[in-house]
Order: C-alpha cells, then structure tokens, then sequence
C-alpha cells in the first residue's frame, strides 16, 4: 500500500511499552544473544525484522522526515506480529545495515534502552569469509562483481569513499581489505550516533563468549531485566544459533590467509579511518 495510508493505519496503533533495539555489526553474536534473549524468559526477542533492512538500504530514496516516519510506523507494527507478549520487553534485533541510521530509529523510540554489538576487525572478516563460503556465494571481489560486493559491504557507500584507502580499480582485489573498511563504516556509525547525544550500551563479542556470566549479568542490568532469570539465559549459549540454516557453522568454510591480519591493521591505520583493530568502544 502507499506510505501514507501505511502510516494512517499506524496512528491506530502505538509503540511497544518496553522496547530495547539491538543495533549490531553482523557476525558478532547477535543471532545467538536473540537466542539467548528469547531462552531467558526474561525478554521477547525479534530478530530482523525486513524494514531495518530496507528503510537504510533505501535511505537516499525517502526525505529524513519521512524516512523516520516510517521507522515509526514500522516499529507500531511489530506489536501485531503473532505471539507478540505486551507484558514483556521487546529486543529488538536489528539487520546490521540498521546502524547508517540509528539516530533516525531512535527517534521512532526515543525511550528505548540501546544496545550495539560489534567485534574486533579480523575476527569479523574471517567470520564475514565463512559465512559467504557457507552460503555458497562467490567470496573473491573481482573486477566484474567489485562495485556489487562493495556496496553490499558498504551499504550503498559510494565507492569515492574508498580514494586514499583502496585502489577499487586495482587487479587484485582482496576481500579482507574491502570489509577492513566495512568494519570501521561500522565504527563511524557509532560514533556519530554517540557524537549526537544518543546513549548506545556497547558490548563486545569477544568479551561475551569469553566470559558469558559476567557480560549478561551486565546487559541485564542496563536493561533492567529480572536477575533471577539469568540461568534460563545461559542455557541460550549451548545451542548453536545457525544451527539448521544456510549458514550453519557446522559446514566447513576456508580461514583468510594468515597475514590479512596486517593487512586489515594497515587499512585501518590509514588517516582516513585511524582505528585500532582491537577497538574496545
């Protein structure tokens, strides 16, 4: 239907009571936190819901106001999803491409608990390499898929972005330098967000598998959920979060060649990005 009369059906509803957006990187655990999100009992999560998909993808082709108006009616709409519970808080778990426009998301809940996922830079792109193999997609940039592939890693970037950091016409195109970048557009989006008064509760990946009790003890906190449901949580942690899709770790997948991890350093010490792979936000 037209957006406007979308959004007149969307005055008919209101916003969910308790809502806790998850913005996050991709291949950083945010599957298997949803997971243990929805294990808990403590919090409803949804994962992915196609508008935090499209509403970013598409965000040059909408005026900003209009742009948040539809995030706003979007998130009215998750409340007519089946099993939806207003009695419990709703995790919100977004596609990764959400983060080019969290301020205009968070402006569609402005009194939501803000979460954002992330990990270090080589162990996101070895996970992003993984995941493209096990898919069975084409994991090498080429000069034919190149401007594809990278405004698929960018998000709709323009490829002038990349002048001074990569040479995009180059033969030899390396997959773990295209997503360097991707990796640091991600930082960049939480910066600016942080840089414009929004409250954003980062937690790392690498943290949350290494110490499990700790860091949920922690989100839990900041999301002011119930204490004495944390062992349902837990238990979220011992089944695997891909398990029976297309992307189900359990395939095997090819690691990146063992010096990408100095290639992705020097990428990202370019002055243009001036990151530490190792970022902790």
């Amino acid at each position: 239907i037209p957006f406007a009369d979308f959004m007149k059906l969307a005055n008919r509803l209101s916003e969910p009571q308790r809502c806790i957006p998850l913005f996050n990187i991709g291949h950083c655990g945010s599957t298997l936190l949803h997971q243990v999100f929805n294990f808990s009992g403590a919090a409803q999560c949804i994962s992915e819901p196609k508008f935090s998909f499209d509403l970013p993808t598409y965000r040059d082709k909408a005026e900003p106001s209009m742009l948040a108006a539809l995030s706003a009616a979007c998130l009215k709409f998750l409340k007519l999803l089946p099993g939806y519970d207003p009695s419990q808080p709703l995790v919100l778990k977004h596609f990764s491409q959400a983060c080019r426009i969290i301020e205009t998301l968070v402006s569609a809940s402005p009194n939501a608990t803000n979460l954002f996922l992330y990990r270090d830079a080589v162990s996101y792109a070895n996970s992003r390499y993984g995941f493209v193999q096990r898919r069975g997609l084409v994991a090498d940039f080429t000069p034919e898929n190149k401007l594809q592939r990278w405004h698929t890693a960018s998000v709709g970037k323009p490829e002038a972005y990349l002048e001074g950091i990569i040479d995009i016409n180059a033969t030899e195109l390396r997959f773990d330098e295209f997503i360097a970048v991707a990796w640091a557009l991600f930082m960049q989006d939480y910066a600016r967000a942080k840089a414009s008064g929004i409250k954003l509760h980062p937690f790392r990946y690498n943290e949350l598998v290494a110490d499990r009790s700790k860091q949920m003890v922690a989100i839990f906190k900041v999301c002011g959920l119930p204490a004495d449901q944390l062992a349902a949580a837990l238990v979220g942690f011992d089944k695997p979060s891909h398990e029976g899709t297309s992307s189900d770790r359990s395939k095997p997948a090819r690691k990146l060649p063992a010096d990408s991890g100095e290639r992705i350093t020097r990428i990202l010490a370019n002055p243009k990005l001036a990151l530490d792979p190792n970022l902790i936000l």
